[in-house]
Order: C-alpha cells, then structure tokens, then sequence
C-alpha cells in the first residue's frame, strides 16, 4: 500500500511540475521582449505592442529574426489602427 501511495504522489507531483511548465511557455508566448526609450528592458502583451510603438515608447522589440529599431527597420503597415495581415488568403 506504501508503495503504491508513492507512486501516486510522484506521479501527481510530475503532473503539476508538466502543467507548470507548459503554462509559463504559454504566457512566455503571448509576450514579446521590448526596450524601452530608457534602454531598459521589459516584456509586454503582443496585443499592446502597436499602441506601445505609436506613444514611442518602446525603441525596440523582439521577433523572430531579432531585434527590430522602431522608425529604422521595417514593420507591419496599419489601417485604421489595425495590423493588416502581410500573407495573402490563398484560395484552391
């Protein structure tokens, strides 16, 4: 019985550590990493990073192909306050 309520509690302790991990990497992934115009560095949601570069205040941000110097290098183009999307709708 000792044994069996062992294995139980490693189980369910490797199942909280899994839904740990799993849940940062997801908010980690709604974030993006930004720096500020006082060279500080700080992470913001994704959906505020628009707003965040028209105030001017962020210099930089972070995406896949690396840093991007806001007024330097290119982003998405906006309309009315929305990002238009860059891929176009592929139909068959």
């Amino acid at each position: 019985m000792l044994i069996i309520m062992t294995v139980l509690i490693s189980l369910f302790a490797l199942f909280v550590v899994m839904f740990l991990v799993q849940y940062r990497a997801y908010n980690r992934s709604r974030c993006i990493r930004v720096i500020y115009e006082n060279n500080t560095y700080g992470m913001i949601k994704r959906t505020l990073l628009e707003e965040f570069i028209f105030s001017g205040s962020i210099t930089k941000f972070f995406r896949s192909s690396g840093w991007v110097t806001v007024g330097v290098d290119p982003t998405r183009k906006t309309n009315h306050g929305h990002l238009r999307e860059r891929r176009g709708i592929v139909t068959c």
